[in-house]
């Protein structure tokens, strides 16, 4: 979401797609709860929150997206409940000059855009601008950043392009979350 003010000849921007949508789902998330709801899915943008159960004996099935260039094709989906997911990826925002692609995702680092073959990066955490906050952390660390996330006890999904296509990476906590059949499911569809 972007506001934009007028002010004499100068025009100010606040954008408000970084981890604001996660305090949203968040916030969502605990107006719902205090109605006494326990089963919903609170979307915005894209970051979710999934409490409870779809259906008796059923968990929230989200999926994780390819990054195809203009098509949106669920790669894996995963079962969730009680727990909220953000996927940071440079697969829509971008651009090419001079058959070279820039991400949206700027490194502070360096100052430039993200300049790596991870593609997307999928976060588990109970609170939304957690996963929010690390979905956008790791995608500018990249394959670097799944170190990070096995020190933190993150449950992470990245995606990474390759010459021969899709790799999945996962970490033990994402492993151990949705168990070694879903593990080896996600394993093998690259």
């Amino acid at each position: 979401m972007k506001l934009n003010k007028r002010v004499g000849q100068q025009t100010f921007f606040i954008d408000l797609s970084g981890v604001a949508k996660g305090f949203g789902v968040d916030e969502v998330g605990r107006y719902l709860q205090s109605q006494g709801l326990q089963n919903f899915l609170v979307n915005i943008g894209g970051d979710l929150l999934a409490m409870g159960q779809r259906e008796p004996d059923v968990s929230w099935r989200i999926g994780i997206e390819l990054p195809h260039s203009g098509m949106q094709v669920a790669h894996h989906i995963i079962p969730v409940r009680d727990m909220s997911v953000a996927t940071s990826g440079d697969y829509r925002n971008y651009f090419e000059e001079d058959g070279r692609r820039f991400s949206h995702t700027i490194n502070p680092n360096t100052g430039w855009p993200i300049d790596h073959h991870v593609a997307s990066i999928t976060v588990l955490t109970p609170e939304n601008v957690d996963a929010d906050a690390w979905a956008t952390a790791l995608m500018v660390l990249g394959l670097e950043g799944l170190a990070l996330a096995e020190e933190q006890n993150l449950k992470v999904l990245m995606l990474e392009k390759t010459d021969e296509g899709w790799k999945t990476h996962l970490t033990q906590a994402f492993a151990d979350y949705v168990g070694e059949e879903k593990v080896q499911e996600l394993l093998q569809t690259q």
